[in-house]
């Protein structure tokens, strides 16, 4: 009877596993651990680097935004208190306005932008119909139904050119502190800027325009201000 061995294929495997394990040396097998342990801890170390970019570029973006907001709102500001102290004048002139009134069918619109601390009064003034050429426009010291002296002239008079030889037409011009020619007899003098914005914002003003048929005035208007208290200073507050 034979007795022979049996081969034992999974012994042999092990064997063979030992035997690499110890060719290659315990120096290798570490030197192989380190490398892929430094190698994992880099890639480890990767995604933390990224968000700590984006991070910071998100940051940058944010102070920029801040200050190009900071930037416009500073211009705004300056923008909005120049404008603020800016005042609208407007009349509208008619024939029955006059003191005493006219029947004169023309009639005459008068827009301006009065700047305080330039001391300028900006105007245009359009006006239809009247029965003759204008002969003098300019505003009056005095309230509704009262006649009063001159302040400044639009055209005819006190160094402004001549009225337009037309029955309908448009004066502009700006007014300034050297255009105020009184009148000296209710106490405002030449040149006196803040009493003719005062009168203006007190309602002690009003646009006439003269002609040939009525010398006297042919239409009138009361000078209304918006942006101005009584004393004749803006009246919105500087904050």
């Amino acid at each position: 009877m034979y007795l022979g061995c049996r081969h034992n294929p999974t012994k042999d495997v092990e064997a063979l596993s030992r035997a690499s394990s110890l060719a290659a040396g315990p120096g290798l097998v570490g030197h192989d651990s380190r490398v892929e342990t430094a190698q994992n801890q880099r890639l480890s170390e990767l995604p933390r680097t990224l968000v700590s970019k984006e991070k910071s570029m998100k940051r940058l973006v944010l102070i920029s935004g801040i200050t190009v907001v900071a930037l416009v709102a500073a211009g705004l500001t300056i923008n909005a208190r120049a404008d603020r102290r800016q005042a609208n004048l407007r009349a509208d002139l008619r024939g029955l306005n006059e003191t005493p009134p006219t029947t004169s069918r023309a009639q005459a619109t008068f827009r301006a932008t009065l700047d305080p601390d330039a001391q300028t009064i900006t105007f245009t003034l359009d006006f239809q119909n009247l029965t003759a050429a204008p002969g003098a426009a300019h505003v009056h010291f005095g309230p509704p139904r009262v006649n009063g002296g001159v302040m400044f002239f639009f055209c005819g008079g006190g160094g402004k050119p001549a009225c337009p030889t037309t029955t309908s037409g448009t004066v502009t011009g700006t007014v300034a502190a050297a255009d105020i020619v009184g009148p000296a007899a209710q106490g405002v003098t030449a040149g006196d800027f803040a009493d003719a914005v005062r009168a203006i914002a007190t309602g002690n003003a009003y646009a006439n325009m003269h002609t040939a048929t009525f010398p006297g005035g042919e239409i009138r208007g009361l000078v209304r201000a918006s942006g101005l208290d009584r004393d004749g200073d803006d009246d919105r507050d500087d904050d």
